[in-house]
């Protein structure tokens, strides 16, 4: 079979056979071979090679004994048909083999796996899968335990993905925007912790053992650095997803080698934010203030932010975006990202009069640009 891409032989029937492959049977007789090819739209078996009229009953695959046939002008004629027609009949009773063959349209890697694995980690250039698709167990010879990241995501032709059990690893994003198809974990109760919890961040129906998953059972947690959710137990897809409230409790840091006074802010899924403490206005250089938030004293607030209500903070660290953010959602004050880059100005205190504007670039970094008055 060599040149036909990746194949594989089944002493029965194999079912799920993929657009890319074709699918073949062949049997041995007393003194040749007889091949079949199935075809999948008509669902019917066909000679191969050559002609089209359909196989009667008699060379069903599953067939006891295939007997040799006859066609003229497009007409299959049966056994007794042959018979009473003068032809000899050639029977086949050897063993069957099914034989599935085809070049895949995946792109795949074995870095870091053993020998006998590989992974899939995306759709071959130019190529468009559409419909049922069935995520092969072998590949090149190899297991298929591991599906990469982004692997099928924008796929949004799709209508169903079935995934072998010897897949033990899902890499995030690896279904997403796929038209919501339904993915079959099969052979599966439950999804193994291997799969990252995004790995169906799309939130795709999940069946398992074609049971669908309704998630009787989450875990609240932290998804990524803006957003919380419920992961569910069994098939560890979130059903719920929340930006973070970091306002849950404040823990002292102390003081940053930078000499920064800091501490950290808290979400209820555990999700945290080191920020730079912060204090209500006035307060000038030289001063020690306590931090609104966690308590702890600190010296030296030598920056000031405005918000869009009026009320000035100072900080001895630049005031940058994740600042700005939680102080806005801790007052409870409606915003958009524009107020911080136009509206909102951090400020250099120098003396109870004096003050030098900074512009903070909306880059979440201490970028400062000066200028005098």
């Amino acid at each position: 079979m060599g040149g036909y891409g990746d194949v594989s032989v089944y002493s029965s029937e194999p079912s799920n056979i993929q657009l890319w492959q074709t699918l073949i049977c062949i049997r041995k007789g007393s003194s040749d071979y007889h091949f079949m090819k199935y075809d999948k739209l008509s669902q019917a078996w066909y000679h191969k090679p050559g002609g089209t009229a359909p196989l009667k009953y008699l060379h069903h695959p599953e067939d006891i004994i295939w007997v040799s046939e006859y066609s003229s002008n497009g007409v299959c004629y049966n056994a007794d048909d042959q018979l009473a027609m003068g032809y000899s009949l050639t029977t086949y009773t050897s063993e069957v083999y099914y034989i599935v063959y085809g070049e895949h349209p995946f792109t795949t890697n074995t870095a870091g796996l053993p020998s006998n694995q590989i992974a899939i980690s995306g759709v071959k250039s130019g190529v468009t899968l559409t419909g049922s698709i069935t995520i092969p167990e072998f590949l090149n010879s190899r297991t298929v335990t591991k599906i990469g990241s982004s692997a099928f995501s924008g796929l949004n032709q799709l209508s169903q993905v079935s995934i072998p059990s010897s897949v033990t690893h899902i890499g995030s994003n690896a279904f997403q925007n796929t038209n919501n198809a339904p993915i079959y974990l099969e052979g599966r109760t439950s999804t193994p912790s291997t799969f990252d919890i995004n790995w169906n961040a799309s939130g795709n129906p999940i069946y398992l053992n074609g049971n669908l998953c309704t998630h009787t059972s989450t875990t609240f947690m932290s998804i990524n650095y803006t957003q919380h959710g419920h992961l569910c137990n069994t098939c560890r897809t979130f059903v719920s997803k929340l930006n973070h409230n970091h306002n849950v409790e404040h823990i002292p840091l102390g003081t940053a080698p930078s000499g920064i006074a800091m501490h950290a802010s808290y979400c209820a899924c555990g999700h945290f934010l080191t920020v730079p403490c912060v204090s209500r206005f006035p307060q000038f250089p030289g001063d020690t203030v306590i931090c609104m938030y966690c308590g702890q004293a600190f010296s030296n607030p030598v920056f000031m932010m405005t918000l869009p209500n009026g009320e000035s903070f100072v900080s001895n660290a630049p005031f940058t975006y994740d600042m700005f953010e939680k102080l806005v959602e801790h007052l409870e004050l409606s915003y958009a990202y524009v107020d911080f880059i136009v509206s909102v100005r951090s400020n250099i205190v120098y003396d109870e009069y004096v003050v030098n504007l900074v512009s903070i670039l909306p880059s979440r970094k201490a970028t400062l640009y000066e200028f005098s008055e």
